[in-house]
C-alpha cells in the first residue's frame, strides 16, 4: 500500500506542530526527543508528525516496520535519515540533542522490539505518540511515562478564536510568495503565540518540500485577519503578477477592486 501524503494538509501539520509544543508546555524543543510509530492505518498522520518534530526543532525517532513506507518517509522529505539498528540511531540522535538541532531518523524494524530496546537501553524520549506506540507494547510506554515522558496529546481542530488564513501563489516567481509572507509576520502579535506561529512560517516550506512550496496556512485571530488582508489589499500587483489568493477559513478573499 503506497503512502498516501495528499491526504495530510497544512492544517494536519500544523495542528501536529503545536500538539508537540503544547505536550512540551510551550518550552523550545530543541534538544528534545520526541519518540513516534508508524502503523499502517495512521501511516500519513505519522508522517505528518515526524515533519512536525523538525519545525518545532526537535530530534524525532519514528519506529517503522515496512521497508518501502520508510524509504518513501525519507523520499518525501519528512525523515532525514533511515537506518537499520538503534545503535546507529542513537548515534545521530545523540549528536542532534546535543547540538539541538532538529532531524528525524526513521527505524526499520518491528516497532514492538524497537520500542523494547529502547527501554532496555535507557533511551528516553521527552514527548510520545501514545496512540501508536501503545498498539505496539502498552506496558512499555508505560514505562518511558513513568521516568519523565510527556504523552503528545493531538489537537484536530483549532482554537474557537482562531481563523485559519490560507494563501499561495499559483504562478510567477517565488519571491512573491516571500513578500506575502513578510505581510504575514507583519500582522501577526507577538503576544498572542506569535513566536510559535512565526517559527513555522519561517521552517515550515524548508521542511514540508516542493508539494507545499507555494502553499502557506496560518491561524490568525481575527484583528490579524484584518490587518494582513488590508496590508495584501495594499499590494493588489501581487494578484495580477502572480495570482496571489487569500483564503479564511476556505472563502477566498476578494483583493482587488
Amino acid at each position: 500500500m503506497d503512502l498516501d501524503f495528499e491526504s495530510s494538509t497544512l492544517a494536519d501539520f500544523y495542528l501536529a506542530y503545536r500538539s508537540m509544543l503544547r505536550a512540551a508546555g510551550d518550552a523550545p524543543l530543541g534538544g528534545r526527543l520526541v519518540l513516534l510509530s508508524h502503523p499502517g492505518q495512521r501511516r500519513s498522520a505519522a508522517a505528518a508528525a515526524a515533519a512536525a518534530a523538525r519545525i518545532a526543532g526537535a530530534a524525532c525517532l519514528l519506529l517503522i516496520a515496512d521497508e518501502r513506507q520508510a524509504k518513501e518517509v525519507v523520499r518525501a522529505g519528512y525523515c532525514d535519515y533511515l537506518v537499520t539498528s538503534l545503535d546507529e540511531a542513537v548515534r545521530i540522535l545523540k549528536n542532534e540533542v546535543r547540538r539541538q538541532a532538529a532531524t528525524a531518523v526513521c527505524l526499520l524494524g518491528e516497532p514492538s522490539h524497537s520500542l523494547a530496546l529502547c527501554v532496555g537501553r535507557g533511551i528516553q524520549p521527552d514527548l510520545l505518540d501514545l496512540v501508536s506506540l501503545a498498539s505496539h507494547a502498552d506496558g512499555a510506554c508505560g514505562e518511558l511515562v513513568a521516568r519523565g515522558a510527556r504523552p503528545i496529546a493531538w489537537e484536530s481542530s483549532w482554537n474557537v478564536e482562531e481563523q485559519a488564513v490560507a494563501w499561495n501563489v499559483p504562478h510567477g516567481p517565488l519571491a512573491l510568495l516571500a513578500l506575502v509572507d513578510a505581510l504575514a509576520r507583519r500582522a501577526v502579535e507577538e503576544q498572542a503565540r506569535g513566536a510559535e506561529r512565526l517559527r513555522w512560517l519561517t521552517q515550515a516550506p524548508a521542511t514540508l518540500g516542493r508539494g507545499w512550496q507555494r502553499e502557506r496556512l496560518l491561524p490568525m485571530r481575527p484583528v490579524e485577519v484584518s490587518r494582513f488582508v488590508a496590508l495584501a489589499r495594499d499590494q493588489a500587483s501581487l494578484a495580477e503578477e502572480g495570482g496571489l489568493q487569500v483564503l479564511v477559513d476556505g472563502v477566498e478573499i476578494l483583493l482587488q477592486a
